[in-house]
This record gives structure tokens, C-alpha cells and sequence, in this order.
């Protein structure tokens, strides 16, 4: 499980964005995404290995929040050129390998949730703050985690 989401953080990084898994400090005023575990759920059965059933596959989905804090124009300039790095990420997969006994080609498929919007914290160093979420899911051979389905525990 770990390398998919180091490669996917490697991935997002590889854009210019930053990328942190939460809970984690990040760079208070770099554009970056903060990834959360939002769920993981079966993606169906597995055509090269049918005996692991239904849960073949799994699919693990994450909020992405897009976040930039800061001030001044410089500011606004660079999280419109951010922005503009992960618009063509709505509706379009990343592809995303894998290495274990062989090279799995996954896609990360993005969904943007909802226009971005100002945030304003009197209390942080950066008072404005513009925020837009995003869900970022990604379906995967079970068998490549190195776990046994729940299924085959039974």
C-alpha cells in the first residue's frame, strides 16, 4: 500500500505541486494538495486471479484539498499558475506505476469537487488562504499490498 501512495505523491510532486499525506506539517505557503484517507472499498473481481471473488480488486480514495496561503499579488499570481498545473487533472487519470513481481499501470482518477474559495485564519501567520477540494481515487489489484483479501480469511 505504501508505494502507491508514495507514487502518487511522487506523481502530483512531479507537476510542481506540492503533496502531503495528513496529518503532516506542510510548507504554510507553498501551493500544495493535503491528501486524507477518505475510504477504501472493492472495485471488483481480479481476471488474472478470479479465486480472490469480488474483492480482486479494491480501490482506496482520498480528499485532496488544493491549498495556498499567503498574500500580495505575487502570491495570487502563483496560485493562479498552480492551478492552471492541475486543471487538466479533472476527468483526465494520472497514470501511475507500480513495480512489485511486475509493472502495474494504475490510474489515479481526479474529480474536482467544487470551485476554490478564500478562507481568512486572523490567527495564522498567512491570513488569506484559498482552498479548493478535490477526490482522488485509485483501483488495484489487491493481491500487489501483500495481504490477503478479507474474504479468504473467512
Amino acid at each position: 500500500m505504501e508505494r502507491i501512495i508514495e507514487k502518487l505523491l511522487e506523481n502530483i510532486r512531479s507537476l510542481g505541486i506540492e503533496a502531503v499525506m495528513m496529518p503532516q506539517k506542510a510548507s504554510v505557503n507553498l501551493p500544495r494538495f493535503e491528501l486524507r484517507l477518505a475510504g477504501i472499498e472493492g472495485a471488483g473481481i481480479d481476471r488474472n486471479n478470479p479465486k480472490e471473488g469480488k474483492l480482486g480488486w479494491e480501490r482506496i480514495t482520498f480528499t485532496a484539498e488544493f491549498r495556498s496561503d499567503g498574500t500580495h499579488i505575487r502570491w495570487v499570481t502563483d496560485t493562479i499558475l498552480a492551478l492552471r498545473k492541475i486543471l487538466p487533472l479533472n476527468g483526465t487519470p494520472m497514470r501511475v506505476s507500480i513495480k512489485t513481481d511486475q509493472t502495474y499501470e494504475l490510474d489515479a482518477v481526479w474529480r474536482r469537487l467544487s470551485p476554490g474559495r478564500f478562507e481568512y485564519d486572523e490567527e495564522s501567520p498567512m491570513p488569506e488562504r484559498f482552498v479548493e477540494p478535490w477526490e482522488v481515487s485509485i483501483a488495484y489489484p489487491a493481491r500487489i499490498i501483500g495481504q490477503t483479501s478479507p474474504e479468504e480469511e473467512i
